[in-house]
């Protein structure tokens, strides 16, 4: 297998968040900015900063809400100032940037660096078969609007020229957060801290992680090994991995990756084996195993022709010679084809920090649209409580169209191509379509359905106070003038009940057999 000149993956566990309820987090994460900030070198804030002109500004605000803040010239951006800004924000709070920001932008957060110290050295390891050295980068949470967030983990294979095997290797054993099936074997961590080596699982890394973001904590754990000591004493935290939610969207950790081959393999079509036939290319086929985490060597691995013509004509991105890309439901591929100054640097920097965010907003718009698709169905009969939740959903829906959905997020036709590539392999079109028309077609359902039952209210209250005026009108005069009142007629009242009960019995009659015509 061809070696690898740099390799990157970010892992992006899918969660919900609880923090609109009141609770907010301090130490040890930060605002964003705050990892990028360098007294000695302003690079990276500055390449940052220039990075968010990549999208649309309605776009810019919504996935860097902070760059609302940070360029407050009319007219032309003062670069120094912006930078200036930008390190003023990264030191609030983030209970300040967040009252600044408002509830529409994402907020995004990054764990301390003096925190991740401790996990920056890691080693993943599947019993006797697979260890390898993993480097962890950064990590950050990304919190969308509507209760929605997402981990991300940026990690790399610690091995200088690693092959492409063991990139993959890793990539397979790195995903699973719960066993796909009952027996199943995970891989787990190990990591040196204090004279002794901790073992942990990937489900308890993120729990760890996501401390105060969902499972209602207020006393956090610092480090990796006084979570996993304290754990199995509180009894109140809550989970989010083990929920039905965190089940489901967090089976497995998606993988946005990239590789840069050290060097340029041949171009055509590779003739060693039966698997190199079905691929155009040796990039080609690098691409697709690392996508899929499988080694089409194995037999049990090698992909039907067909499925792979579709899963190349829906997933491929390939618009240039030296790289090529696969995306897909749950994984996400970019491969250098050989190392270059620009694969090496331009691309990467690319693929982190420009096509991740359009790959964070498809996924985004996949969740949100999932969740309300299973907020759909109708748990009890109860008419007005269903018209009521039906009518939300909608507002939400209404809510989330106008503010994260759009068919054009940037003005550049290469990131336009990759953003609709992104939004295919996730399904995200049809889910809308879906999701869309159901919202519609319920709120139509209940406001019908409730519209009958105030025109049955009407006809019935019609059908009780026609008689009764039709009878007051005849009986009126005769039996409330003041003589009557005065000196009361037995008779009298006893032909208004008889004939009160006559209408009524024939106005009962006249509906029922208007009822049984009617059906």
């Amino acid at each position: 297998m061809p070696p690898t000149a740099l390799n990157f993956t970010l892992l992006i566990y899918p969660f919900r968040h609880n923090l609109s309820a009141g609770r907010h987090l301090s130490a040890p994460w930060k605002p964003w900015w705050s990892r990028l900030i360098d007294d000695k070198d302003s690079e990276p804030l500055r390449r940052a900063l220039d990075d968010t002109y990549f999208f649309m500004p309605y776009i810019c605000k919504l996935l860097f809400p902070e760059t609302a803040l940070i360029r407050t010239g009319p007219d032309s951006h003062d670069v120094d100032q912006e930078l200036a800004e930008a390190r003023r924000l990264a030191q609030l709070d983030i209970d300040q940037l967040e009252e600044k920001l408002g509830h529409l932008g994402v907020l995004r957060l990054t764990y301390d660096a003096a925190a991740l110290a401790s996990l920056k050295n890691l080693q993943l390891n599947y019993g006797e078969e697979f260890q390898a050295p993993v480097g962890v980068d950064w990590v950050d949470v990304a919190l969308f609007p509507q209760n929605v967030g997402f981990l991300i983990l940026k990690v790399r294979l610690n091995e200088p020229h690693a092959t492409t095997e063991r990139l993959n290797d890793l990539l397979y054993h790195l995903r699973f957060v719960h066993p796909p099936k009952i027996g199943w074997r995970l891989a787990h961590w190990s990591l040196a801290a204090a004279g002794t080596t901790l073992t942990f699982s990937n489900q308890e890394l993120i729990e760890f992680l996501l401390q105060g973001f969902a499972d209602g904590a207020t006393d956090l754990s610092a480090t990796i090994d006084a979570y996993l000591t304290q754990r199995p004493k509180d009894q109140v935290r809550r989970q989010f991995s083990t929920t039905e939610e965190g089940q489901v969207f967090g089976q497995t950790l998606r993988e946005y990756s990239y590789a840069c081959l050290d060097a340029q393999p041949d171009s055509g079509p590779a003739s060693d084996g039966e698997e190199d036939s079905l691929f155009d290319s040796q990039v080609q086929k690098v691409a697709y195993e690392l996508a899929t985490c499988t080694q089409t060597s194995l037999p049990d691995y090698q992909p039907h022709p067909d499925g792979l013509l579709r899963l190349m004509l829906e997933g491929r991105i390939a618009l240039w010679k030296n790289w090529e890309a696969i995306a897909l439901h749950d994984n996400v591929v970019f491969l250098g084809a050989s190392a270059t100054p620009f694969t090496q640097g331009g691309l990467a920097e690319n693929i982190e920090n420009d096509y991740f965010y359009l790959y964070l907003l498809a996924l985004y718009q996949k969740m949100r649209l999932s969740i309300l698709s299973g907020e759909l169905m109708r748990q009890t009969d109860d008419l007005y409580g269903n018209l009521k939740e039906a009518r939300a959903m909608v507002d939400s829906f209404v809510e989330f169209r106008n503010h994260y959905w759009f068919a054009n997020v940037i003005f550049k036709p290469q990131g336009t191509t990759i953003y609709q590539q992104f939004q295919r392999g996730l399904g995200v079109q049809s889910l809308f379509d879906s999701v869309s028309r159901e919202v519609g077609e319920l709120e139509a359902y209940y406001e019908k359905k409730a519209s009958r039952r105030r025109e049955s209210l009407l006809f019935f209250l019609t059908f009780i106070g026609l008689p009764a005026g039709l009878l007051a009108g005849v009986f009126g005069a005769f039996l409330f003038d003041e003589e009557k009142i005065l000196n009361p007629n037995p008779q009298a009242w006893g032909l208004l009940g008889a004939a009160s009960l006559g209408v009524y019995a024939l106005s009962g009659m006249i509906y029922l057999v208007w009822k049984r015509l009617g059906r």
